[in-house]
């Protein structure tokens, strides 16, 4: 049997003026399977449900220099701290962008276990791009020009 790993790393920076604590607070709010730790706003706004996910995001962060670094080497939810960091940016009105990337691995050499993705995330919308899609996009554009 395979083990499959999401694996991240990023960095958000004050100059995003993000609520870092606010985003803390919900992780934990995660973590801790207490919503009671999630500001006020976000309690009376969401369900933990809506974010698809309702248990501990097994993610670890650390504030630096007024700048949070996040990174999880396991099995990181994409779909969940999208909607997160979204939800944060549509409460402050924040006309920014967050980005962040993800290696998909796997412990066993299996071809189609290795990928990454790449997220760009603003108040109107969370986009994503797989590699694997573009890799097989690439092939049949190739592939149409012979």
């Amino acid at each position: 049997m395979a083990d499959y790993y999401c694996l991240t790393s990023f960095e958000i920076t004050k100059d995003k003026n993000f609520p870092i604590q606010d985003f803390v607070n919900i992780i934990n709010s995660y973590e801790m399977e207490n919503i009671n730790i999630a500001p006020k706003w976000f309690q009376e706004k969401y369900n933990v449900f809506d974010f698809g996910y309702h248990g501990p995001l097994d993610i670890k962060y650390k504030i630096e220099n007024d700048n949070l670094w996040i990174c999880s080497e396991l099995h990181f939810d994409t779909e969940t701290i999208s909607k997160i960091i979204q939800a944060i940016l549509i409460q402050y009105d924040l006309d920014t962008y967050i980005t962040f990337q993800i290696a998909l691995t796997c412990n066993k050499p299996r071809i189609d276990s290795f990928s990454g993705m790449g997220v760009f995330i603003t108040k109107e919308a969370i986009s994503t791009c797989d590699i694997s899609d573009w890799v097989n996009l690439k092939i049949k554009e190739y592939q149409a020009k012979k």
